[in-house]
């Protein structure tokens, strides 16, 4: 074989190789978007239900405080849920779950007592791929916008314990967990 189609034959097989390689990527990175489809799907059962558990919240001086806490699944569409979190604080934060071109984004709409945008609200993130049907986990992302000061570090995770029929919704600060509601999901 000459010395020209033997370089043809090896950056022929390099292509397919490389084609392969990256198809697999993307059918992985489908499947892990299809796991926030499925969870999701398995939120909207609860649409226009109010579920009741407890929040613990941290104190400043590291402690955790318990509250009743009250999840209103408010509205459901095929790409959007919104769950109302009602608690003893004055401001009121309903969490919007979106489904973005296969991408779930979180946000928080955060409104004051008399329903004036608070000063931080629709922040958020988009999930990271690492969860599944039963969880998701979302790393902040700023939005192209300025970060408030000593949030660039926060994370929120929800999901389903099913062995304990319960719902829950974790925020952190790095590893410390300042916010974390459990709430008891009703039979369907």
């Amino acid at each position: 074989m000459n010395p020209i189609n033997r370089i043809t034959s090896v950056l022929l097989a390099s292509l397919l190789l490389i084609s392969c390689g990256s198809r697999d990527t993307g059918e992985q990175a489908t499947q892990k978007k299809s796991e926030s489809e499925l969870f999701m799907r398995k939120l909207s059962q609860f649409c226009g239900e109010k579920i009741t558990g407890k929040a613990e919240v941290l104190n400043e001086d590291l402690t955790m405080q318990e509250k009743e806490v009250v999840f209103y699944f408010s509205k459901c569409t095929d790409n959007e849920i919104r769950m109302t979190i009602e608690t003893t604080e004055p401001e009121k934060t309903t969490i919007i779950l979106t489904m973005v071109e296969k991408e779930l984004l979180l946000k928080h709409d955060v409104k004051t007592h008399d329903m004036i945008p608070a000063e931080f609200t629709m922040y958020g993130g988009f999930a990271d791929h690492s969860g599944d049907e039963n969880r998701q986990f979302f790393p902040v992302h700023n939005f192209g916008g300025t970060m408030w000061p000593g949030f660039e570090n926060y994370s929120w995770e929800m999901g389903f314990l099913e062995e304990e029929n319960r719902f829950y919704y974790k925020e952190r600060n790095d590893d410390l967990v300042t916010r974390q509601f459990t709430l008891t999901l009703p039979a369907l």
